[in-house]
């Protein structure tokens, strides 16, 4: 997967900070509410909103995506320690 440009992280940042902020409202509002349910929502839907078509290749790049995301988390929190 190729890195975004600073340009689109200019666009995408304040859509995750908005998002961040409802899920933590939502924690706060709904003591019921997961933060890992929440998100694990948010995921779902959106995958399954973009990539409509059932595509073998769809679905082989979706994987992909995740699993490098996955790393990407797994190795940024190992570094901050």
């Amino acid at each position: 997967m190729s890195e975004i440009t600073e340009e689109m992280r200019n666009v995408l940042n304040p859509v995750v900070d908005r998002l961040v902020n409802a899920l933590r409202e939502l924690e706060l509002d709904y003591p019921e509410s997961s933060t890992e349910g929440n998100f694990h929502y948010i995921i779902t839907q959106a995958i399954t909103q973009i990539y409509t078509s059932g595509v073998y290749q769809d679905v082989v790049d979706v994987v992909g995506m995740l699993e490098t995301a996955k790393l990407d988390f797994y190795r940024r929190m190992n570094n901050a320690n």
